[in-house]
């Protein structure tokens, strides 16, 4: 409900489809897998959700990965032809309460324009980059100038450019840098905006921590400094903190290690290897979670100031100097 009610003045949302779900079979539809013999029902079910939380969202594609699996899906054109189809049934049942962003496809330049050759009839407010588009500079940008070339970048048809699925704080910097070359040449009111999942599945899926991350008055990239939980224990006060742990998550609240760990009757920390059960609760992983998350943001912006040349080599970290946490860094 906090995501169906929240104060859209204050907040943004980017809404997915849910594409990559449907292909490795995370996403069902009333219990069941999706099925793309009779598709409508689940498209229904996602475009519905897109508008009523979204303030943008991006179409329901058939990522080119899903030749590889186990779908109806067995060729790039197969998988162009089912999203143009998807495109249809977006173009004919949405009810422009939200704007949708294209996706693009391809893993060499070839295909890359194919599929926009293919997609780009569908009237869209920005584009999507996915596979091949976004894993290198070359073709991004490749990708980018086709764009321009065409028009497709002026007013509102280029008003958002989201980057899927990356994370690295370096890579954010780069983009920052992408923006503003085109908001100075090209759409003034460009957008171009990432996510990334690696807060949450370092926490639940990998069980790590971020615990900080290191930076010298060069223009290097930042560094995080990640720690298994099964690595970290063996140095854990059940009465204090997580060790080296930064940000306002963990080390300014205070939350002591046995609020965020699990201890066994003996008083040694569950271990998964040892004792079979994860190190962890529900809320606590929401909680180291969010500490991945706020640390990821905060290296996200630091990175962004160095590649704009601001001295950040200060003793802290921008963010949690604001919020007055002091840490050391280290230089290489």
């Amino acid at each position: 409900s906090s995501i169906y009610n929240r104060d859209r003045d204050k907040t943004f949302l980017m809404v997915d489809s849910g594409g990559f779900q449907v292909v490795t079979g995370a996403l069902k539809i009333n219990g069941r897998p999706f099925d793309w013999a009779n598709p409508d029902e689940g498209r229904m079910q996602i475009l519905r959700w897109q508008e009523a939380i979204g303030d943008v969202a991006t179409v329901l594609d058939v990522p080119t990965f899903a030749i590889q699996k186990d779908t109806p899906f067995k060729t790039f054109n197969d998988c162009l032809a089912q999203t143009n189809d998807n495109l249809r049934f977006i173009d004919d049942n949405r009810t422009n309460k939200v704007p949708f962003i294209n996706v693009l496809q391809g893993d060499n330049n070839s295909e890359i324009q194919q599929w926009y050759d293919g997609v780009n009839w569908f009237p869209a407010s920005g584009w999507a980059f996915a596979g091949g588009t976004k894993l290198n500079l070359y073709n991004l940008l490749r990708t980018i100038i086709m764009l321009r070339d065409d028009g497709a970048l002026e007013g509102d048809k280029g008003k958002w450019l989201h980057i899927l699925g990356v994370g690295k704080p370096a890579v954010g910097a780069v983009l920052t840098i992408i923006q503003k070359a085109i908001r100075e040449n090209v759409n003034s009111e460009t957008m171009v905006t990432l996510d990334a999942s690696n807060p949450f599945q370092e926490a639940g899926l990998r069980g790590s921590i971020q615990l900080h991350y290191t930076f010298s008055n060069t223009q290097k990239a930042t560094r995080g400094v990640t720690e298994n939980f099964e690595d970290l224990l063996p140095y854990c006060d059940p009465d204090k903190g997580i060790p080296e742990a930064f940000g306002p998550v963990l080390k300014t609240s205070g939350i002591p290690a046995r609020e965020i760990f699990i201890q066994n009757a003996d008083g040694t920390w569950r271990n998964k290897e040892k004792d079979g059960k994860r190190a962890s609760d529900a809320i606590s992983y929401a909680t180291i979670m969010a500490h991945n998350t706020y640390m990821l943001l905060d290296e996200f912006l630091t990175n962004n100031l160095m590649f704009a040349g601001v001295d950040v080599d200060d003793g802290t970290i921008l963010n949690a100097k604001l919020n007055g946490i002091e840490f050391e860094t280290s230089t290489e």
